[in-house]
């Protein structure tokens, strides 16, 4: 009985697929090069939405969409877009950028990229928000009044929360949240000035 050579033609073109996606991936300016560290930032910035409850007097203007705003240029490129639209619970995920934090009124999330200029006087600005979940990857952002950062330790990537900061701005971080996460080093943020 003679085989099909279908099958193998499948594999071939398959291989040849996959190889010219991830060469192009490469060189798309859109696309970083660090891609694994960038799409677990991209998930979880939108994953933590659904982590966090707003108070009453600061819920998001709009029940139904979770607004995601990247401050400046979005460093995480077409991967974050990938959930502009998606489900996260009983809302829709709506990815926008701003060029300010005068643009933030419908921001429920705000990302600041350690890679955005005069991050220092934006973060200070952050402290002034309410009802808004400040996100970054800066290395001194928890001491500065931001809420979440992302920390990259023996190649993994965590959490380091600041609860006092999310509570004075009118948000609860969920306990599940809270318990695989680290939490500011206040020796090291004491060298920190404000």
């Amino acid at each position: 009985m003679m085989r099909s050579p279908f099958p193998l033609f499948r594999v071939v073109v398959s291989c040849f697929a996959l190889t010219l996606a991830v060469s192009s991936a490469a060189e798309s300016p859109r696309i970083p090069k660090n891609v694994l560290d960038v799409e677990l930032k991209a998930t979880f910035l939108f994953r933590l939405g659904s982590y966090v409850e707003w108070s009453p007097q600061h819920l998001p203007e709009s029940l139904d969409t979770l607004t995601i705003c990247v401050l400046g240029k979005n460093p995480m490129g077409s991967l974050l877009d990938y959930y502009n639209g998606r489900p996260i619970h009983d809302r829709i995920a709506r990815i926008i950028e701003i060029a300010s934090l005068r643009s933030s009124k419908a921001c429920n999330v705000i990302y600041l990229s350690k890679k955005e200029p005069g991050g220092l006087r934006l973060m200070r600005q952050f402290e002034k928000l309410k009802g808004v979940l400040t996100v970054s990857d800066r290395e001194d952002f928890t001491c500065r009044g931001g809420m979440v950062r992302f920390v990259s330790e023996n190649k993994r990537l965590a959490l380091e929360i600041s609860q006092q900061a999310a509570t004075d701005a009118g948000l609860s971080i969920s306990s599940q949240l809270l318990a695989i996460a680290k939490f500011p080093d206040f020796d090291r943020c004491r060298g920190t000035s404000p």
